[in-house]
């Protein structure tokens, strides 16, 4: 019999150490996108086919995470998208934000800039971004665990989170990214 058997991934990780399992990633490419997420945002082609298959290639390159993201609970579509591109290198790690109005503008983006200094192609964002993964379809504990985390967070730091596509380790959700530094916090308590 498995005494796992029944029980969401986080709960039957519960006793697995934290520390030293986070992924390392030093870039990041947020795209707001309010719809639903597939299981893998880009192996699912959630923005579309031509729009995945050249921003994976770029992403690849450029050993940039694509993440997905939206503000907590439900919001229509503007039309507008914000996009956070991030630097998380351990020495100069920077966000900045900006806006598109076509999916087709993200590959007007150099994605080799997070290897050095801010580029100045977006506002620069001072207050840490907070990324909350709820992806619901990569893993229901995110999704279970994740939004009524940054549903609160959000309520504490307007404007500061998001909820977001997998950022790794739901065995440890509720999973949090802080950005620019890209430090991963799993098990995260309401605040």
């Amino acid at each position: 019999m498995n005494p796992f058997e029944g029980l969401l991934c986080s709960a039957a990780a519960a006793d697995l150490p934290l520390p030293g399992t986070a992924a390392h990633v030093t870039g990041w490419l947020c795209i707001e996108h309010p719809g639903a997420w597939g299981r893998d945002v880009i192996g699912d082609e959630v923005l579309g086919p031509e729009i995945t298959v050249e921003l994976a290639a770029r992403t690849s390159a450029a050993k940039v995470r694509p993440t997905l993201i939206r503000r907590p609970g439900r919001n229509e579509f503007t039309g507008t998208r914000t996009v956070l591109l991030a630097s998380s290198r351990p020495a100069g790690s920077w966000c900045e934000r900006f806006e598109i109005t076509d999916l087709r503008e993200l590959f007007d983006i150099d994605l080799h800039l997070v290897d050095g200094p801010a580029p100045g192609i977006g506002a620069r964002v001072a207050d840490p971004v907070v990324l909350v993964c709820a992806h619901g379809k990569r893993d229901q504990c995110c999704a279970l665990l994740g939004r009524p985390i940054a549903a609160a967070l959000a309520a504490d730091y307007p404007g500061r989170v998001w909820e977001a596509s997998h950022t790794g380790g739901h065995r440890f959700a509720p999973a949090v990214v802080l950005l620019p530094s890209g430090l991963t916090y799993g098990r995260v308590d309401a605040p």
